[in-house]
């Protein structure tokens, strides 16, 4: 029953006594490492990184399955502290699963603040064996970074030479030509959004975007484009 008035405590978003209710039975007959976990995560929502990093630790020495989501929370908890090398070392514990893209992105994004934005770079462009789709999403995480950090050039350079590697992805060809936009280049764009309609004939965001774009360099109107539906 305790257990069961717990999460109702915690479904109310009443946190502070949830948390009591959950440290009661953290090390009681009930014990077990998704209540360890559920604590770290009150602790988290209450601003207490210090009894949160103690409680993900336990969820892990318990055996908790995913671990790999508890080294994620470690490692933000250790950049919130400013202290980036603890927060890389938690995410280089994460060698493959759902979350690899996630930790690698994050931990060059971390090199790149406290480092340089080449290291951050570097960090992405060790690993070799990607599927397509990791590629893509280390890709942009690169362009963001170069771009973020006024290198526009430099991400733009980055894209067009990676066109070819990319040219059978719409999302690639979305993504390029919102930055061919932004670097004034609207034929480019419209080039580019078009290719992304060719190999995704129902992408929404690439009709809205190429119909205002047309639109307002005053080629063609909004009826001249069908939206998919």
């Amino acid at each position: 029953q305790r257990l069961e008035y717990a999460k109702i405590l915690a479904n109310l978003k009443m946190y502070t006594k949830a948390k009591s209710e959950f440290l009661r039975l953290v090390d009681g007959s009930l014990a077990s490492p998704e209540i360890s976990l559920t604590v770290a995560l009150l602790s988290l929502e209450l601003k207490d990184n210090i009894l949160a990093e103690k409680f993900f630790n336990q969820a892990l020495e318990r055996g908790y399955s995913d671990r790999d989501k508890i080294q994620i929370y470690l490692a933000k908890i250790y950049l919130d502290r400013k202290e980036p090398d603890m927060a890389i070392t938690f995410l280089d514990k994460i060698s493959s699963g759902q979350l690899f893209v996630e930790a690698k992105i994050l931990s060059a994004e971390i090199i790149a603040d406290y480092r340089s934005v080449d290291d951050g770079i570097a960090s992405l462009s060790k690993y070799k064996n990607l599927s397509p789709n990791d590629k893509l999403q280390f890709l942009k995480a690169k362009t963001s970074l170069l771009y973020n950090n006024d290198r526009q050039q430099d991400a733009f350079d980055l894209m067009k030479s990676e066109d070819a590697n990319f040219n059978n992805f719409a999302e690639f060809k979305f993504d390029y030509a919102m930055l061919a936009e932004k670097m004034g280049n609207t034929l480019l764009m419209e080039q580019l959004l078009k290719e992304a309609i060719k190999i995704k004939p129902d992408y929404a965001d690439a009709f809205n975007n190429l119909g205002y774009a047309l639109h307002c360099i005053g080629t063609v109107s909004y009826t001249h484009l069908t939206l998919p539906t």
